[in-house]
């Protein structure tokens, strides 16, 4: 869906919530075994019946593989857990976090009955009363809203200082009233105040209000992802010739497994051509052909295994210009391919040190597809190997020079060990020290282990010229 659209959904959906809301408070206490009807939700009631919901309709994920982590242990003056964390999927970092309370709990309330400020200016000034070391008892809000106040300050700034995250939006809510810190880091670290960084909605409000709480809160504003598998027709959604930092080629890899368990499956790897944006704001952009897609097989005839790539990677190379065409009159400009070293990396949840410079992406809730970067090259393989007369490729000749990887040829395609390219393939690689030391290299060891990086377009990326010259290929 494009903006228009999600913000619509959310203004139907929020409609609903909130109608169905109404339906549970005028019941009371939905606790079939509660000796006493109530007229309030307690805490996980709140959450269950109207926050996860609240957090759903706005684009969040909840749940194992969702983008939202619930109860995220956090240390800050002690041991605590944040209700909601919602999460950049790539990074783990924090876009927001949200401290929910019970239903019915009272909004902020002043201390002196004739504090007459409104209430973005009193939460404003209990902020700052929280930052100056004050206690609660001298808080311009009763102590229960300086505990709150307290409590998520502490959260921002451990995020800041623990993990070096800056917290895009905090939220207090208890469903009757949501509270929004715009600014987190501003506000509660580099302690520069303002009421005009403070958003109020309650639940009278919440509909007329729903596009502020859509600018705010829905993932898709936080994130700033775009969408995968985007369209060349819907790149102007997202992107415009002026906000293009770079573009490069490369490829979406998806590897299965093909045939009957009992009759030894074999893995198969398609290519999926793809043509990746990067915005001015580092966000990317990446546009396939409608799923069009190639296997990686070698040509073959009657008689014998050719051993030619070609008709693959001429395959990959025509749907990759039919889509850079594509994108380039979408956006009514002449697109200008980067070389890979122009590359700064996909964004990781950690910092991988054999490879700092990430060029290969795991798809989010996927073990089995990955967008790898090839820059101006089209694919991450080449037709043959840069040293063509090597005889390494077979693991009877490493055997003679007691370099054979493994106790045995690899002559067909293997699940584990990953290997599609098999023995004496001019793509495949038997030598154990080749191996060995392409461990702390290699980007590709997780789509086909025995791959010969010789035949790699990434052969100058992972090795330095030193590093090339002892390896044994072509010896």
């Amino acid at each position: 869906m494009n903006e228009n659209q999600l913000r619509n959904q959310f203004k139907h959906d929020l409609s609903e919530l909130l109608k169905d809301i109404r339906y549970i408070i005028t019941l009371g206490n939905p606790n079939p075994y509660a000796q006493v009807r109530s007229d309030v939700l307690h805490e996980h009631n709140t959450r269950v019946f109207f926050l996860d919901r609240l957090l759903t309709i706005l684009g969040w994920s909840l749940g194992p593989i969702g983008n939202v982590t619930e109860e995220a242990r956090i240390k800050a003056e002690t041991t605590r857990f944040i209700d909601y964390v919602g999460l950049n999927e790539d990074t783990n970092a924090p876009l927001m976090i949200f401290e929910a309370k019970a239903w019915g709990k009272p909004f902020v309330t002043a201390r002196k009955p004739d504090d007459r400020r409104i209430n973005e200016d009193l939460i404003a000034a209990a902020v700052c009363h929280v930052l100056d070391g004050n206690t609660e008892n001298s808080s311009p809000v009763v102590n229960l809203w300086h505990d709150y106040l307290k409590q998520i300050i502490d959260y921002v700034r451990t995020m800041k200082n623990r993990n070096e995250h800056d917290t895009p939006c905090a939220v207090l809510s208890n469903g009757e009233w949501t509270v929004v810190f715009t600014n987190p880091t501003l506000t509660f670290i580099n302690g520069k105040v303002s009421s005009r960084d403070i958003q109020i909605f309650d639940l009278e409000t919440y509909q007329d209000n729903s596009d502020a709480l859509f600018d705010l809160l829905h993932r898709s504003r936080l994130a700033k992802e775009i969408p995968y598998p985007l369209r060349s027709t819907q790149l102007n959604e997202y992107i415009s010739a002026d906000s293009i930092d770079s573009v490069y080629y490369g490829v979406h890899v998806h590897f299965e497994v093909t045939g009957s368990r009992f009759h030894g499956p074999k893995p198969q790897i398609l290519i999926y051509p793809i043509l990746i944006f990067q915005r001015c704001d580092g966000i990317f952009a990446i546009v396939s052909n409608s799923g069009e897609n190639f296997p990686i097989d070698y040509l073959k005839n009657s008689n014998e295994n050719t051993n030619d790539l070609s008709e693959h990677l001429e395959s990959v190379s025509s749907c990759l210009d039919k889509i850079y065409h594509m994108c380039g009159d979408e956006l009514d400009s002449t697109l200008e391919i980067s070389p890979l070293n122009k590359f700064p990396g996909f964004p990781t949840k950690s910092l991988n040190h054999l490879n700092p410079t990430t060029i290969i992406k795991q798809i989010k809730n996927t073990y089995n597809e990955w967008f790898v970067v090839t820059g101006k090259e089209k694919h991450y393989l080449s037709d043959k190997p840069l040293i063509e007369s090597c005889r390494f490729h077979a693991w009877a000749e490493c055997r003679t020079e007691n370099q054979a990887n493994g106790i045995s040829a690899v002559n067909t395609r293997s699940i584990k060990p990953r290997i599609i390219f098999i023995d004496s393939d001019n793509h495949h690689c038997a030598h154990q020290t080749v191996f060995d030391r392409k461990k702390t290299k290699c980007y590709l060891l997780e789509i086909d282990e025995r791959i010969c990086c010789q035949a790699c377009n990434f052969l100058h990326t992972c090795w330095s010229q030193a590093d090339l010259e002892k390896l044994p290929c072509g010896k």
